[in-house]
């Protein structure tokens, strides 16, 4: 099993602790609305005041109305819900906006989506999608301070 996996990580520079909870919610057909509100709900109860991040493959657009509780938690998002994320099998581009960054108890700037075929120009778009990823990497810069 590679996911869910939770952890408590140290900022080198400032020794600030914070969360880390990567997840991969089931696929769009079995219904991942129903796993999103447990899954802030156990996040916000990880024991010790540390700054949660919530990171993954949600099969969900943040705008969806099941992440509802983790805004009511106080978690942001680092990319709106139309920011897609996901490549697209037979075409070239992006398709779906299912993964992202929620983070609560600290704040985010300069989130953004990597292009692979920007960062990869030699590399095809099919074979970025069958050996690297289906999924663009997100980043953003958090103010761990």
């Amino acid at each position: 099993m590679r996911e869910p996996a939770v952890g408590v990580f140290l900022e080198k520079a400032t020794g600030k602790k914070f969360h880390l909870i990567t997840i991969h919610l089931v696929p769009t057909a079995k219904r991942p609305e129903r796993e999103v509100g447990p899954l802030f709900e156990t996040a916000d109860g990880l024991p010790g005041k540390y700054p949660r991040i919530v990171l993954g493959d949600f099969n969900l657009s943040s705008d969806h109305p099941a992440f509802a509780p983790a805004y009511s938690l106080g978690y942001a998002t680092a990319l709106g819900g139309e920011q897609k994320t996901s490549l697209r099998a037979k075409t070239s581009g992006m398709s779906k906006a299912y993964d992202n960054i929620w983070i609560k108890g600290e704040k985010m700037s300069e989130s953004a989506v990597l292009n692979l075929m920007q960062v990869l120009p030699e590399i095809s778009q099919k074979q970025i999608y069958k050996t690297i990823s289906d999924h663009a990497p997100i980043k953003t810069r958090l103010a761990l301070d």
